[in-house]
């Protein structure tokens, strides 16, 4: 005859037992309630190699850089625009309508100082052509340089010195800064390059050639 009595079953923990205290119970000896700090300052020991040289590597790649990266230097020149006309009793209505159109003017000065015209001037007078921080040597890609093996590549000089040029005139622009200066009549510019004298010639140069342009534009 079968029994139909009740079964009764044995609770898995004990009554009042939290589920933090289950849970560390049931991770026993080396579980992760037993990983103190004093586990990760020996994981730490043990991988101190690790940290000295990922260091020591940082520290040399900046060491690297900064020994083998050249220096900029910075030249400034003022250049002071005369826009007024030399008259010794000028009227009032003459003195305010000047007034007004200055600041149009000198922003024109400006823009055309730091033309492109202006730049062709300073670097055919200073042959920055051949100045291989402004007009570095072209450098074939890969293909191009494996088809050429066993010829000899055909250069056009016109063509190479044009491209030169222009390349010249790109990077110069692009070292030289002209603003004017507050809401003056001065105009500063400044001009960049791995030497001081290199830079502080490129700033005489673009003042030089825009009052030659000036002068030649009055003129004629």
């Amino acid at each position: 005859m079968a029994d139909t009595g009740a079964h009764t079953r044995k609770p898995l923990f004990p009554a009042g037992q939290s589920v933090i205290e289950r849970a560390g119970q049931g991770g026993g000896a080396g579980g992760p309630a037993d990983f103190g700090l004093s586990d990760l300052a020996r994981v730490l020991r043990r991988r101190m190699w690790v940290f000295a040289c990922v260091c020591t590597g940082v520290f040399l790649l900046v060491a690297f850089y900064t020994a083998t990266s050249p220096r900029i230097y910075q030249a400034n020149v003022q250049v002071q625009l005369n826009l007024r006309e030399n008259n010794a009793f000028p009227s009032a209505e003459s003195v305010f309508t000047g007034l007004a159109g200055d600041t149009a003017a000198v922003d024109t000065e400006t823009t055309i100082l730091g033309s492109r015209k202006v730049a062709e001037l300073v670097v055919d007078g200073l042959k920055l052509t051949t100045d291989s921080e402004f007009s570095p040597a072209a450098r074939p890609g890969l293909l191009k340089s494996l088809l050429s093996l066993g010829s000899k590549p055909v250069v056009n000089p016109d063509l190479e010195m044009a491209r030169r040029r222009q390349m010249a005139v790109t990077n110069l622009q692009e070292s030289v800064t002209i603003q004017r200066s507050g809401l003056t009549y001065i105009v500063d510019i400044t001009a960049k390059a791995h030497s001081a004298d290199k830079a502080a010639l490129i700033a005489n140069a673009y003042a030089e050639a825009y009052l030659n342009q000036q002068l030649e534009a009055k003129y004629d």
